[in-house]
Formats: structure tokens, sequence, C-alpha cells
């Protein structure tokens, strides 16, 4: 998929961010997100052999997006477009990432708190503007920046759950990013609990 085709498919999704160490378990976890419904998926790269489950999940499920996350260095952007990432995300501005990905035609994602950062992010080429964490702020800080910043596409993650996802994207959001609210306290034992919780989210969406 190009850039145009990712930012169209990223448009009104919800993105589970995979944030685990054990990598059997964070593709189970993935697995079942899919097959739940959820059609993004950031492997962070937390995960160990991140760029191999990105791999794996993108040969499995080629209609679904398959990203990197926290992508700190340039090695790993990389790393994670060769193994076939639809996009990739920081949690911070990351100019050598994001370079790379203005260059690659890459979609990219850059972590900001403040409009000097989004300012910043938008103007070296990030397509989506990821507020983190925004559990600090909340999705009326959506609708300020969307003040000054209409052009902006903003990806919350951390603090979303089934309580306020619904009021964030009336705020004005794209997307939204879901990393603990599925993974907590998921092992291999419980994987059913993933379903409950997926539910949720489209329920409180509908």
């Amino acid at each position: 998929m190009n850039k145009n085709e990712v930012k169209g498919k990223m448009k009104g999704s919800v993105v589970a961010v995979i944030r685990c160490a054990d990598f059997d378990l964070a593709e189970k976890i993935s697995k079942r997100l899919i097959s739940d419904g959820i059609k993004a998926i950031e492997v962070t790269y937390s995960v160990k052999d991140a760029g191999k489950l990105i791999k794996n999940l993108k040969e499995q499920f080629p209609d679904t997006l398959i990203g990197a996350g926290t992508v700190l260095k340039l090695e790993e952007a990389k790393e994670a477009v060769g193994y076939g990432a639809d996009f990739i995300v920081s949690p911070c501005i990351v100019e050598e990432v994001c370079d790379f990905c203005v260059k690659n035609d890459i979609c990219c994602s850059q972590g900001v708190a403040t409009p000097t950062e989004a300012f910043k992010a938008y103007k070296m080429g990030a397509d989506i503007i990821k507020l983190f964490p925004g559990s600090a702020f909340g999705p009326s800080y959506i609708k300020e920046l969307k003040g000054p910043f209409p052009f902006m596409n903003f990806m919350p993650t951390g603090g979303v759950s089934e309580k306020n996802i619904k009021e964030w994207f009336d705020n004005g959001v794209v997307a939204v990013g879901l990393g603990g609210y599925f993974t907590k306290n998921i092992t291999e034992d419980n994987l059913s609990d993933i379903d409950v919780r997926v539910k949720k989210i489209f329920d409180a969406l509908k």
C-alpha cells in the first residue's frame, strides 16, 4: 500500500498498539485482535523481534494495516519498512525517522504534547500527529488544537477507552491508539478477554 492508501484506511480507525515482551504472546494477541475486527496493528519495538512479527502479520493479513511503533532509531524504521510495515510511529519527534519516511513515501506518525511540537512534526512531513500521552490531556485538547491547526490529523494514544473513544472522535481525531486497554493482564490462558474488550470499543462507537 502506498502512503495515500494507508492514510485513507487509517481514517476513523482503532489502532491496536502491541507492547509485549514475549514474541509468541504478542503474535497471538495481534491475531486475536484482527479476528475481532481490528484493522490496524502497531507492533512496538519493545516486542522481541518486532520486525519479524510485522513480517508474519503482513504476510498473513495483507489487507490489515500493520505498522511499527516506538520507533526511535533510523535503523528500526528501515528494518520495519523492509519487513513490510505500512506505517511508522514514534512516541516523540525523531527527525531522522520522519525524514526517512518522507523520502520513501511511508506514512509517518510523530509523537507530540504541545502546539509547538505539533507544528514542528507537521512541517517535517508527519502525516499523523500522535498526541501522547492522551491521558494527560483528554478529548477537549484536540478541539483546542484543531482551532489553529484544522489541517492536522491527530491520533491520541494512551488513556483511550470505551468511556471516551466517541468523544475523541467527536472532537476531531483521525484515529485512536489503544495499547494497554487491549493487552493489560492478557496471557495465553485468557485471550478470549480480548473479544470482550474489542466489542466494548465497537459498541461505544455505534
